[in-house]
């Protein structure tokens, strides 16, 4: 059976703002993967454009994100009920005017709600209308740690009027304006419950897997996952004379998977469940479904090597790492993750870079059954985009921006375009960071009594054995943002060793700010991912020749 696996994005679709071109409609029998939104409705709607799922016109899209916008800034949601029903009338239009085969199935890695978004009342609401709209239409979302905090709290009857939230995950700030909706009852929590049962329940599975035409299988969950973590969820959570050897067949992986599955969907309507225990606890090691969730890159690199699978196994993940491949213990893992969704429209007008992480599979039939034969021919991984636009952040000076250079002084080897996405990248990266990390007010006085406050808490935290939270460093973040975006092709050369020399530096001077390190430690990768690290070192090498 012939395959075409293409990357689904075939135009520049960095300047988010602006929707690129016209409507294209998607063909019979079409899988669409597609990365973590983290709570942000317009991202959702961004992937349903580029899938050809919903079609809307550049004003009804300016209107989406005018409305998304009212709770970008607040702690408790300023929407009304009329901006929701605007919100959900242009939805409701779009899925019309959209023209959607047969065969269609849309996949979603997670942390959809719960998250750094705006509401999560806008995200059920695009979910609604698609599940009304599209009924026939395969979704499925897989569940994740933020997920599981929407989840957690409804299934507990938090998110009833009146009750408070248990905030397991931070940030979360798409649920606290959600419940605020619902404790104002500009929502109904009747009409809440009703979009989760109908349109948001039905879709959400543990773990989802495809098998592959040469005989192995690709298994899909919101975390890297092992062989061995689901070998632990099957002992934990499967009878013992349902245990399969999952490592001796495909057939027996995928048996163990469904199982798991049943498990799950189950679970959410039955309290004495270990399933639903486990939603409704606190993240812990002891979590049957933590490992799903939570697991990161580097625990995994850090693991003993696996017991291999006796057939070809893939990973495909959302929640950490970069859109792509990366090779552990010799089994692939392709990342869906990506950092669109925790930026605002805002930031979007001023970035040179933007993931979106999609692919698609397209196949030459429509009578496949697609549970089973959506089949990956050749390899598959997640489009990253880039665009050329000059200016990086609407946070950088005029006089600290990059300015294209003469000729007679750009390093001869250096891509300024290439200079431009490094510089956007890292922008975003910064932003996020500021913008998560407590920078509750604009000034060095506000930012030096946060991280003051900070530390103390950190150390009354220490006495008890708790482990050490992030020390924010947003001051240095800010700092670093400004002397990255002044380096031009012009200066680089000399720029870049010295910021990289002082991020070293900072790595081990500051053990109590993991999260900046981490953020650091990423951006120098970034650099060493990308043409500049060689074009420096072709610099470098050519002047050592001289």
């Amino acid at each position: 059976m012939t395959k075409n696996t293409k990357n689904l994005v075939s135009q520049d679709v960095s300047k988010l703002l602006t929707l690129p071109g016209s409507y294209t409609k998607p063909k019979p029998n079409t899988s669409f993967s597609v990365g973590d939104t983290h709570g942000n409705a317009i991202v959702l709607i961004r992937y349903l454009y580029e899938a050809g799922i919903i079609n809307i016109d550049q004003e009804q899209y300016n209107e989406l994100i005018k409305i998304y916008d009212v709770d970008s800034i607040s702690r408790l949601s300023q929407l009304t009920r009329i901006q929701c029903d605007q919100f959900r009338q242009i939805i409701i239009k779009g899925f019309a005017d959209a023209h959607v085969p047969e065969g269609i199935h849309l996949r979603c890695f997670g942390d959809m709600f719960a998250d750094r978004g705006s509401n999560d009342i806008l995200s059920l609401i695009i979910l609604d209308e698609l599940r009304k709209r599209f009924p026939d239409q395969r979704g499925t979302i897989l569940i994740s740690n933020h997920d599981k905090s929407l989840l957690s709290n409804y299934l507990s009857g938090n998110l009833r009027p009146g009750q408070k939230l248990n905030l397991e995950v931070q940030p979360c700030s798409s649920l606290i304006r959600l419940k605020s909706l619902i404790d104002n009852n500009i929502i109904s929590y009747a009409e809440f419950d009703a979009m989760m049962k109908t349109a948001y329940l039905p879709a959400l599975k543990f773990v989802d897997y495809v098998r592959t035409e040469d005989g192995g299988i690709d298994i899909m969950a919101h975390a890297p996952i092992t062989p061995d973590i689901i070998n632990k969820a099957m002992q934990q959570l499967l009878p013992s004379d349902q245990h399969l050897d999952i490592y001796a067949s495909v057939d027996n992986i995928a048996l163990i998977l469904d199982k798991l599955n049943t498990v799950f969907v189950t679970g959410l309507s039955e309290p004495t469940s270990i399933l639903y225990k486990a939603l409704t606890s606190k993240p812990s090691s002891s979590n049957p479904i933590n490992a799903f969730i939570w697991t990161r890159l580097e625990e995994i690199k850090k693991s003993p090597p696996i017991e291999m699978p006796k057939y070809k196994v893939r990973f495909r993940h959302g929640h950490d790492g970069e859109p792509g491949k990366t090779i552990i213990h010799d089994i692939a893992y392709i990342g869906y993750n990506s950092i669109l969704g925790k930026t605002t429209p805002q930031q979007w007008g001023h970035a040179a870079v933007a993931h979106l992480t999609m692919s698609y599979i397209e196949s030459n039939t429509q009578t496949q059954n697609q549970a089973f034969n959506e089949v990956i021919a050749t390899h598959m991984d997640p489009t990253i985009i880039i665009d050329e636009d000059a200016e990086a952040s609407i946070e950088i000076k005029p006089d600290e921006k990059s300015s294209p250079s003469s000729p007679a002084v750009v390093l001869e080897h250096i891509d300024e375009n290439e200079l431009i996405s490094f510089q956007s990248v890292a922008t975003l990266r910064l932003n996020a960071y500021i913008k998560a990390r407590g920078s509750y007010t604009d000034t060095e006085t506000g930012d030096k009594l946060w991280t003051a406050i900070a530390d103390g808490r950190n150390m009354v935290r220490g006495l008890f054995g708790a482990q050490l939270k992030d020390v924010p460093q947003v001051p240095l973040a800010k700092q670093l943002k400004q002397t990255i975006n002044a380096m031009t092709a012009s200066n680089f050369e000399k720029m870049w060793p010295e910021i990289k020399e002082g991020l070293d530096t900072l790595v081990t001077q500051l053990p109590k700010s993991k999260e900046y390190t981490s953020v650091i430690t990423t951006i120098v990768q970034d650099f060493n991912n990308s043409p500049l690290n060689e074009a420096l070192a072709t610099a470098n090498n050519s002047k050592q020749t001289l």
